[in-house]
Parts: C-alpha cells; sequence; structure tokens
C-alpha cells in the first residue's frame, strides 16, 4: 500500500521541467489580465500550499474556487512577463519576482499542476534563499511536489527544513507521514519508523495524508522492508484485530494482503522448519489473500500474491498460480515482478517461448530487474544460448541479485568455456551439434516478439500521455470562461443581519487604509461595499481590472530588501496594525469541540517562542544581569515584552569556501610535524601547529613520551581481556581507491552486517588472518621466482586470456573489530596511564578540552576507544560528533592510509552526497578520491604508520583504511576556542534540521564552561555569554508556560553526579533544565516544549526541573571575561 497523494506520479528524469513554460497560451478572447472582487483579492493572499488538502477532490475542474486559482494564474502570469525582460531580472525586481513566483507555485500546487510549481518554487528559491522559509508554505510545497515526483532526498530535506522553522504547527502530523515515507522509499527504516510514530502519537490534529490505521498499516510495511518479518506479522494481526468491525472495505483488504505475503515470506525466509509448518503457513497465506481478493476485486497485488503460494504448490496448482498472475496484469500490466513469476511458470511448464516473451516484458518494465535477468539467462543456458545467458547474468549481476556469488560463478565458467570453445558462440541453430534444437530467438532479436512489442508500445503510449498532461498543466488553466466568473465568500448571498464571517469580512475591509485603496482605484467601491454589507450582508464585488505593478514596494518600505515577512502579492500590506486574517474554506466541517481544541493548541503554541535556537540573533546586550532578563521573561505575554532573541529562526545552512583552489592545489600536502626531544611535546607551537590544521600528522610524539603501546596490542589484549566485547562489521576489502557494491558496481553507499564477539575471538580471527597471508605473500615470491627462470609463458598467457572481469570478482569478505570500550579507569588503568603521558591539548581529561566539563561520560568522546583491524578494514568518511577534533594513535604493526576535506567544503561534499543517494549524516559513505578532485573539493591524503598520531581538526571530514594489520586508539578533544564552540554550536542546529542525535549536548555543555572555566579570550566569552542568555530565558519561558498555560506542577529533582543529557523521544533535541516526562513501562520517555503538546491529553506526564533558577541566575552572574593585564610599556 503506497500512500503516495498521486499514484500516477512520475520521477523527476521522465519529464523536463525546462521545457514547461509558466507561461502557457491561451486563446486571444482570454489574453485580458482578469479583475478581482475584494474578497478574491484577500482569499488569494491567503492561500498557500497550506491549503494543499482542502483542494484535493477527484477534479479540480469541478472545484467550487476553480475560478479563484484560474484568475490567480493569469494575473502572476502576466505579472512575470512584465518582471521578465529578455530572460533576465533587474536586481531592483528580483524581491518582487521572488513574491510574484512563489505565489504562483502554490496557486500550481492548488490546481495540481505539479510541473509548473516545482519551476515556480525552484525559481523563488533562486531569488531568494534567503527569505524562502518565511513563507510558512514554501518548504511544504517544495516538499509536496518533490515527493509526487518522488524525488525523495530532495522532499526529505524540504520537508525537515519546514519542521524546524514550524515546529508546533498543526500539520506536523501529516508531515512526519510524509517524512515516513520518503525514509521508508530511501531505506532509512528506522527514520521512517520514528516519524510514522511520531504522526501516530500526534493527536493535535485530524489525519488527513494518512488516518491512523493507515500510519499503524505502514509501520508493519515498514517492519516488513526492514526484514523484521515477525514484527510486521503481530502489527497486522492487531491492527486487523482493531479494525474488523470498523474499518473500510479496501483498508482491510491491504491488511489481510500483507498477512498473506508475510506469511509467504515466512515459507521463502525458512523460518519454517518442517514440511508440515510450511503447509500450514502456505494454507495461513491463501485464506488471508482470498479474503482480501473478497473484500478489493480489483486489486493486482493480491492476485500476484495468489499466484506465488499457489507457484510454491506446483505443479498441482499450476493452473491457479497462472490464472491469478493472468488476473494482475489484466488488472496491473506494468508489474515487472508479476511477468516474472508468470516466466517462471511457463519454464517449469517447459513453455520457452512463452517464458522468453514473459521475462523480456519483465525487464522492458523494469531494466533493473535482477530476478527477471537471472531467470532469462538460465532460459537461454538450459537452451544453449551460452552466449545470451551470459549477457543476462551480466546484466543480473549489477542490479543486486539475492544471490550474486551463484550468479558470479556461472559467469566464470561460462567466460571459461566460451574462451576455451569458440564454437559456442556462435549461437545459429545450424552450427554445432549442441545448438541443433535451439528455437528460441537471439537476446537482440528476443524484444520484437509479439506481446513484449505490444506491452512496449502501450507503455510509451502512456508515458506520453502522462508526459503531455505535464506540459498542458491543470485543466483549470484552459477554462477561460472562468475569466468571468465571480468567488463569493463561503456563505451564501442573502439579507438580513450579518453573522460571524461577514462581519469578520466586514472588519478587515474598514481597517484597510484608504490610500492603499485609493492607489488601487478601489475607494468609490470600497465605500459602497461597507455599506452594501451593512445593508445587505453580503459582498457585491469589485469589478476594477487588477494591475499588480500598481503594489509595487514604495521606495522607502523598509521592507524593500530584506522583507521580515512575505508581503502580499495581491493585497497590500502598508499599515502597521494587527489584522485578523479571512476565514479559509475548510475541505470538511469539523466538530465544534474538534475546532475549539485545535484553537486551543495553536494558542498554547504560540504563548511560546516559534523556534528556539542557540545561535539565533540576540536583542539584548550581553551585560545584561541574571534578574534583568527574568524580569523580561516574566513579561512575555504583556505588551511590553520585546523579544529577547530572535524567536523565528531560519534553516542552518552548512559552510562553503569563500575561494576554490586551483586544480593544481587540490591533492593538498599534509601539514607534518617531527618530534625531537620532550621538550617540543610540550611546546605551545605543537598546540598552535595543530590547532590551526584542517587534519595534521605527528611523527615521534609517543617515541619521544616513551609511551608502552604494546599494552594496546592484540597480544596484551587477547591476555588480560579476553571476553570483553567488541563490535564487529563484515567489510568487503578493496583497494582505497575503489569502493563498488558486491555486484562490482562503483557506489558511495558502504554496507555491513552489525554483529558482537569477543577481544579473545577477534585477536584470533586477527592472527589466522596474518599467517594466511603470509603463506598467500610466499607463495606470489615463488611464482615471481620461477617465471622469473623461465616458467610456462603459455599457460600464463592462457590464465590471463581467462582473468575474472572486474564486475564478477568475487570480493574478499573480511572483519572491523570496532568500538571496544577503554572507559573503565580501573579495569584499563595501564592503558589510560599511559594515554595520560600526553600534551594537554591531547589528553582526554584536561581543563583545556571542553569534553572533560560534561560531568557525564560519552563513550568514544571523553573516553578512548580501541579499533583491530586486518588490511583493508575501513572507518567510513564522517565528521566528529559536534565537530569536534580528535586524536588518533596508531599502535601498529601495519600502517593506515588517510584522508581529510576540509571543513568549509562539507557543502560540496554533502551535494555529491545526495547525488550519490547516501546520507552525509546517516549513511556510511566512502566517497571516491578522484570524484572529489574533479569537482574542485581539496583532499589531503597520507600514511599513518606505527606510533604516529593524527590530529583531526574541528570540522574535518575524513575517512581512513586499514593497509596492514594494527591496532589504533582514539578519542575526541575540545580546544576552548571561537572556531571549536562556534563550530559546535552550528552542528548541533544542523543535527537538529537533519533529525539526528548531538552526543554532545551543548546547552549543558556551555553552562558546565559559565561555571568551571575563567575564559580570557573576548570572543570565547561573547560567544559564551550569548548562549547562555538564550538559554535562560527559554528555560524561563517553558517553565512559566508549563505553570500558566498547561497547568503543571513543576517538580524539583536535581541532576545526579554523571547523569547523561536527555533528548525528545520525539525530535531528538536536547532537552534541558525543564523537562516534561512519562513514565511508561518503568522507563521514563522525555519531551521537549514543542513536542509535549502531542501527548498533552495523556496521562502520567510530569514537569521536572533540574537546577532552580536562582543558581543559574547566579551562575550567569559570575561568568565574566578575565583580561590578561598586560605589563606596562615604558616610556
Amino acid at each position: 500500500m503506497e500512500p503516495m497523494e498521486d499514484d500516477e506520479g512520475v520521477s523527476l528524469n521522465q519529464i523536463d521541467i525546462g521545457q514547461i513554460s509558466l507561461m502557457p497560451k491561451f486563446r486571444s478572447i482570454h489574453e485580458v489580465v482578469p479583475s478581482l472582487t475584494l474578497y478574491e483579492r484577500l482569499r488569494l493572499d491567503t492561500l498557500t500550499s497550506l491549503n494543499f488538502i482542502e483542494f484535493q477532490v477527484p477534479s479540480i475542474a469541478l472545484h467550487p474556487e476553480r475560478a479563484l486559482l484560474f484568475k490567480g494564474f493569469r494575473i502572476l502570469e502576466k505579472r512575470i512577463e512584465q518582471l521578465v525582460i529578455h530572460g533576465h531580472i533587474e536586481e531592483e525586481d528580483k524581491i518582487d519576482a521572488f513574491l510574484v513566483y512563489l505565489k504562483l507555485g502554490h496557486i500550481c500546487l492548488l490546481a495540481g499542476d505539479y510541473a509548473r510549481a516545482l519551476s515556480a518554487y525552484q525559481q523563488a528559491h533562486n531569488l531568494g534563499e534567503e527569505h524562502f522559509w518565511k513563507d510558512s508554505g514554501a518548504y511544504y510545497g517544495l516538499g509536496i511536489v518533490y515527493l509526487h515526483f518522488k524525488a525523495y532526498w530532495c522532499a526529505i530535506e524540504a520537508f525537515n527544513r519546514y519542521l524546524y522553522t514550524n515546529p508546533t504547527s498543526s500539520i506536523a502530523s501529516e508531515v512526519n507521514a510524509r517524512l515516513g515515507v520518503c525514509y521508508k522509499a530511501v531505506k532509512l527504516f528506522p527514520d521512517a519508523l520514528r516519524h510514522f510514530h511520531a504522526a501516530l502519537n500526534d493527536h493535535r490534529s485530524q489525519q488527513t495524508f494518512l488516518t491512523v490505521p493507515q500510519l499503524k498499516l505502514n509501520i508493519a510495511l515498514t517492519h516488513d522492508s526492514a526484514g523484521d518479518i515477525d514484527k510486521a506479522y503481530k502489527e497486522c494481526s492487531q491492527l486487523l484485530s482493531e479494525t474488523a468491525a470498523t474499518g473500510e472495505p479496501y483498508l482491510r483488504a491491504a491488511i489481510e494482503r500483507e498477512l498473506g505475503w508475510l506469511c509467504y515470506r515466512a515459507v521463502d525466509a525458512d523460518i519454517c522448519q518442517t514440511m508440515e509448518e510450511r503447509r500450514s503457513k502456505l494454507m495461513e497465506a491463501e485464506q488471508h489473500l482470498q479474503e482480501s481478493k473478497q473484500l478489493q476485486p480489483e486489486s493486482g497485488k493480491t492476485h500476484y500474491y495468489l499466484g506465488r503460494c499457489y507457484g510454491e504448490q506446483t505443479p498441482t496448482k499450476a493452473h491457479d498460480a497462472f490464472l491469478n498472475y493472468r488476473a494482475s496484469i489484466d488488472k496491473s500490466e506494468s508489474d515487472s515482478d508479476t511477468w516474472c513469476s508468470i516466466g517462471v511458470l511457463y519454464h517449469q511448464q517447459n513453455q520457452p517461448m512463452d517464458a522468453l516473451q514473459a521475462f523480456v516484458c519483465a525487464v522492458d518494465l523494469d531494466p533493473e530487474h535482477s530476478a527477471a535477468w537471472t531467470n532469462l539467462g538460465n532460459l537461454y543456458e538450459n537452451h544453449n544460448r551460452f552466449a545470451d545467458a551470459l549477457s543476462c547474468y551480466k546484466k543480473a549481476i549489477k542490479f543486486n541479485p539475492t544471490t550474486p556469488e551463484s550468479i558470479k560463478a556461472r559467469i566464470i565458467v561460462l567466460e571459461r568455456e566460451l574462451t576455451t570453445s569458440p564454437a559456442l558462440i556462435n549461437t545459429s541453430p545450424r552450427q554445432g551439434p549442441f545448438l541443433q534444437n535451439s528455437r528460441l530467438p537471439a537476446l537482440k532479436e528476443a524484444g520484437n516478439q509479439p506481446i513484449p512489442s505490444e506491452l512496449r508500445q502501450r507503455q510509451e503510449e502512456q508515458v506520453k500521455m502522462k508526459q503531455a498532461s505535464y506540459r498542458n498543466g491543470s485543466p483549470v488553466w484552459k477554462m477561460g470562461e472562468l475569466a468571468l466568473e465571480t468567488t463569493m465568500p463561503p456563505t451564501e448571498r442573502r439579507s438580513g443581519p450579518l453573522n460571524s464571517s461577514e462581519m469578520h469580512m466586514l472588519s478587515i475591509t474598514e481597517e484597510m487604509d484608504e490610500d492603499v485603496l485609493q492607489r488601487e482605484g478601489v475607494l468609490a467601491h470600497h465605500t459602497k461595499l461597507v455599506e452594501q454589507l451593512k445593508e445587505h450582508g453580503h459582498v457585491e464585488g469589485c469589478d476594477t481590472p487588477f494591475d499588480s505593478r500598481s503594489i509595487k514596494p514604495s521606495n522607502n518600505s523598509a521592507d524593500d530588501d530584506e522583507p521580515k515577512e512575505m508581503q502580499s502579492v495581491f493585497v497590500p500590506r502598508r499599515s502597521t496594525r494587527k489584522r485578523t486574517k479571512t476565514p479559509k474554506r475548510e475541505a470538511s466541517e469539523e466538530a465544534p469541540s474538534a475546532k475549539r481544541r485545535k484553537k486551543t493548541l495553536e494558542e498554547l503554541a504560540s504563548a511560546l517562542p516559534k523556534t528556539f535556537a542557540i545561535s539565533a540573533p540576540l536583542n539584548v546586550p550581553l551585560d545584561t544581569t541574571g534578574d534583568e532578563l527574568i524580569a523580561k521573561c516574566t513579561n512575555r505575554n504583556t505588551k511590553l515584552f520585546k523579544a529577547i532573541f530572535g524567536e523565528e529562526s531560519p534553516p542552518p545552512t552548512l559552510p562553503k569556501p569563500k575561494t576554490r583552489d586551483p586544480e593544481e592545489k587540490l591533492k593538498r600536502p599534509t601539514p607534518v610535524i617531527n618530534i625531537e626531544t620532550r621538550k617540543d611535546v610540550m611546546s605551545l607551537e605543537l598546540q598552535k601547529f595543530c590547532e590551526g590544521s584542517p587534519i595534521a600528522l605527528i611523527h615521534g610524539l609517543t617515541t619521544q613520551l616513551r609511551m608502552d603501546l604494546s599494552l594496546f596490542s592484540t597480544k596484551h589484549m587477547m591476555e588480560y581481556f579476553p571476553m570483553e566485547q567488541i563490535e564487529i562489521r563484515d567489510q568487503l576489502k578493496m583497494d582505497p581507491d575503489v569502493n563498488v557494491t558486491v555486484n562490482g558496481e562503483p557506489t558511495w553507499e558502504c554496507t555491513s552486517e552489525k554483529k558482537w564477539s569477543t577481544i579473545g575471538d577477534y585477536g584470533a580471527y586477527q592472527i589466522s588472518h596474518f599467517k594466511a597471508s603470509l603463506k598467500e605473500d610466499s607463495e606470489k615470491v615463488r611464482a615471481e621466482k620461477n617465471n622469473k627462470y623461465g616458467g610456462d609463458s603459455q599457460a600464463k598467457r592462457r590464465r590471463t586470456q581467462n582473468a575474472i572481469p572486474d564486475e564478477t570478482r568475487q570480493f574478499q569478505v573480511i572483519k572491523f573489530g570496532t568500538n571496544i570500550d577503554l572507559s573503565d579507569d580501573v579495569k584499563y588503568k595501564r592503558q589510560l596511564t599511559e594515554l595520560a603521558k600526553m600534551p594537554p591539548f591531547c589528553r582526554i581529561i584536561a581543563g583545556c578540552n571542553l569534553l572533560s566539563h560534561l560531568g557525564h561520560t560519552v563513550l568514544g568522546m571523553n573516553s578512548a576507544q580501541m579499533y583491530m583491524k586486518v588490511p583493508g578494514n575501513r572507518t567510513t568518511a564522517h565528521v566528529e560528533n559536534n565537530c569536534l577534533a580528535s586524536v588518533n594513535i596508531n599502535v601498529g604493526p601495519g600502517d593506515c592510509e588517510w584522508f581529510g576535506v576540509p571543513y568549509e567544503y562539507w557543502s560540496a561534499v554533502n551535494e555529491l552526497c545526495t547525488k550519490e543517494g547516501v546520507n552525509f549524516l546517516k549513511n556510511p559513505w566512502w566517497p571516491n578520491f578522484q570524484q572529489l578532485i574533479n569537482e574542485g573539493i581539496p583532499v589531503y591524503r597520507f600514511t599513518q604508520k606505527a606510533g604516529d598520531l593524527v590530529w583531526v581538526g574541528p570540522g574535518c571530514i575524513h575517512w581512513v583504511q586499514a593497509t596492514g594489520y594494527c591496532n589504533n586508539v582514539a578519542w575526541n578533544v575540545g580546544p576552548i576556542s571561537y572556531n571549536q564552540l562556534a563550530m559546535a554550536a552550528h552542528q548541533y542546529e544542523w543535527n537538529k534540521l537533519q533529525k539526528y542525535t548531538s552526543l554532545v549536548p551543548m546547552q549543558h555543555l556551555f553552562w558546565q564552561l559559565a561555571k568551571n572555566v575563567r575564559v580570557t579570550q573576548p570572543r570565547v566569552y561573547m560567544l559564551i555569554r550569548g548562549m547562555l542568555i538564550r538559554s535562560l530565558c527559554y528555560a524561563k519561558f517553558v517553565a512559566t508556560w508549563a505553570e500558566s498555560k498547561l497547568h503543571m506542577s513543576i517538580m524539583s529533582q536535581p541532576k545526579k553526579q554523571g547523569d547523561g543529557a536527555l533528548y525528545c523521544k520525539d525530535c531528538l533535541v536536547e532537552v534541558w533544565n525543564v523537562i516534561f516526562a512519562r513514565e511508561l513501562k518503568e522507563k521514563f520517555q522525555v519531551y521537549c516544549a514543542h513536542c509535549v503538546l502531542k501527548h498533552k491529553d495523556e496521562n502520567g506526564i510530569h514537569v521536572i526541573q533540574q537546577i532552580p533558577f536562582p543558581e543559574l541566575v547566579t551562575i550567569y552572574n559570575d561568568f565574566q571575561l578575565h583580561m590578561i593585564n598586560k605589563p606596562p610599556v615604558l616610556a
């Protein structure tokens, strides 16, 4: 069940947005710009993508406000013609053009013209990226369009930006549901489940995109896609019992269908151990699918699943399988899976020509259908067409087959046989004794068979029709007669007293400035309108033609260069008086209680800052005292209140380089320093050298400190800690410049299965791997000697000819032992004593290290971790948590190869990640070195030998591959510098945008620094002081809000020594000081102030304060800048 708003959406690569004009040509009688009534102007001004649900009707051409959309589109089209002169927009018109394109995107989206909506949104974003977020519907609309075109990564980015700037939005549940769909499509299943659950638990509004049962079904489908069949089965079974009496037939059909498929999967996944269990599961699957077919006979997927069930019982039910496959094709002939299954059935029934045509149909519909290519290869091989079979197998190996090793084995055999027996290459039935009975056409001719040809023709016609529909746009655009229609308010014309809506319209018209109305040429109409409203209770309309040039912002407007709120395109906003918004037409009437509840929740949310960012601009001086700040906070809900910090923050952006390096300097030389004396180790110059470098290699430091690195050797660890747990990652061994899938396809994504073992077991593996490598090397040396002294050159040539091609090479699977925790200072006392010899700026615990002030352990950051490696083990590309610096020591005996990219190129690397289909933060990935160079991204590349220390500077993107057998020890450090703190704060906000947990709780850290550190650097002082102001005031806002608005009492519960940071269960942000917690199954679930509204009506939510405000005020007031007194200069 795909929860798409439009099942007919196509991918972006199937249409060319650039060929779709934003200005379609109409008949000459409709070239005149339509006129607008006053109500239409006001209504158009309020229409955004947030009205999307209201316009989701079976036919937009029948929507009551179709005339309004037509007029708005024609007016905006005309305005674009005026602004775009010879394909160029003047600098002074860019703000105007930005607003027009943005409104055009909204109008096109509501009318169902997705292609023009995408083009308009992108034009608006290009013209005013810094203002785009200020329109609350901009990123939401852009996300809907991207989701329609199945551009999932782009949709994820747009929806995340919407939630960042509108965390308490009433449609947050809908956005979370759409994000769940996107994350499921890109196979980030944990994120998909989290967003589906967030939408399910959000009780602030009725679900529109997916209903509650649909959300639960999608949760089950996500578990299924993630491979957790048992969990998916339990979720579906529970949902089926919940919807047995009240569920709609199509929903119950979908649940039954999924249950049937899960039962079949249980058989196919070998979960059933005995034949009796298999038969029982197949019978259960058949029962569910038959029930689904009765509830929804038109579903082709149900027939396909039934065919698969019957196919497992061939030959007894082969006919039933065929009938169901045939029914599936009749209902949905574009399903490649069904065609592939039909081919398998025909092949089993010894009907090779029918099987061939079915397989060809499958690969025509989905050229990356690995199973179809594999089965087609089997068919050709069985009929002695070995060359065609080889071609099919090579196609199959590219597209993620379920059993790649068996296909590779067949390719190797066929390659060898075709090389040694050239007669087999010619597949003509008249040549060779093995080809006499072959009647199958060659692969090149198979597509010309009747069934594939007819299917291909029908599919091409459908694609052309779809492309034509995108070019034509919404059917509303061609309804020129709508220019004469008038859209009225959602109340019928009648005489009598005014109702609430009419009184609201009257109040709007009375508040409009007379000078604005006069500029628009409607003053007389306005006066008449007010009189008519009073006398008759309705609007007669205003027929003055609309010229958008008349509302161009005046030169003295403060909003010309940087509009603080989205200006109107249809209704000028010059008055500073606060006006009530025009009522919006609802898609369906909500119950009065639901409306009241929605309004109450919106009022509750508005009592807090819309967003909270630790980098928001400050509106108070830094020398404001704590008591003054608390006093300002208490006045928040009064007219005297002025914002203490920016309460609407734009989404953070990634850093970009100010200048680009020339091509010859892209392969940057690595900063290297040799330590020759112990004095060099403790010198200030070494610290400055490291802190000024993106990445640095230090030779000789461990030697000069006389560190005993043997304490970290495999032998020592196996002897003293054999039963300690170690995380194991299975990886494919390949060269550092290469990263391919298991099938040999180039990719940036790295996949590895997570397992657990012990140090003793992995150490034994490491030693055995080393011995095998020595044996292999000795054999190579012996072979080279034989060749040197006259080896068999003919045999060597034959081996070269029969060499396995790259795409069929079987990569060796190697194990990587990672994340060995060394935080226990009793168990690993000797090891930690050696690490304590490091210079202060590199130590795990030091006053100059930010992480030493956290007060609790963050594994791998303010505690050491060890890694055990064999050649080829990889640490994939990443930035350290919160952009902190890190230290890495190679224990040896082998080497490691390092790669690094400076922090300022993060944006460019992130764009490449998106292009390659990986998420920078959430996916393991290995970039292509040459591809980075080609894109103008500089890279450091160097070798770390045994005993060498690598300093990874703040924000440096790096990845590492072991080239020998070695162990490494690493940890994070945080210099108390402005650059480090600023990077960490920025990364904190970026993680919030990406819904990624920041392991370093920055609010908690800044208060710890204020309490513990004597700051002497002005920029560091200003940064920390500003963070304290924002954090203190926001905590006070939340506490006051909880007491006055939520009517909840605050309990004091001081934080215990060693307790870690708390994070919101729904949005993963740090929750500091004022915490909303609910006990569930003897565990506490923590929520932030924005997310607690979703759970407001649930019982058991408590408000806990960890640090009282008087104590915070004292810490804040005591935090001062301590200037270093310089000696006086003698005259």
